[in-house]
């Protein structure tokens, strides 16, 4: 029983931290980034910082595939309406040149976390024309 309870503490603890990160990462962390993602490293780059670009390449990637994919599941799963509408053929270099882009010409909101700004920035870029009910898929 004791094994359990120190299991459960120590998931616990290590979730809540994880909750606590993504609440703070805002708009500055994820521009940081996804800079880093556009940004063509020099030839005499060291090993140790093509580490830290393709670290901080990876985690702009999956933030920005991760609110993707969210919005994606809760429209079809929970019958929301679509937060963006997008094509087949848009690729994941293209949602990182959008939000980049986003962030840059809107200095003024990048305290806010980085998930909104990632919405708001698709939003802008790939905005609904038609309801939802409308849309032919």
């Amino acid at each position: 029983m004791i094994k359990v309870i120190v299991t459960f503490l120590i998931l616990f603890v290590a979730f809540s931290q994880s909750v606590c990160y993504a609440e703070k990462f805002d708009g500055n962390e994820l521009l940081s980034n996804c800079k880093t993602v556009l940004a063509t490293p020099p030839k005499d780059t060291s090993w140790e910082e093509l580490c830290t670009r393709e670290y901080c390449s990876g985690y702009c990637y999956g933030f920005i595939f991760g609110v993707v994919s969210t919005s994606l599941l809760n429209r079809t799963k929970f019958n929301t309406s679509p937060d963006f509408c997008i094509s087949k053929e848009v690729t994941m270099g293209q949602f990182v040149r959008v939000v980049a882009k986003y962030l840059e010409n809107h200095p003024e909101g990048l305290h806010h976390p980085g998930a909104t700004l990632v919405l708001k920035a698709l939003k802008e870029a790939f905005p609904c024309k038609e309801k939802p009910e409308q849309r032919q898929e």
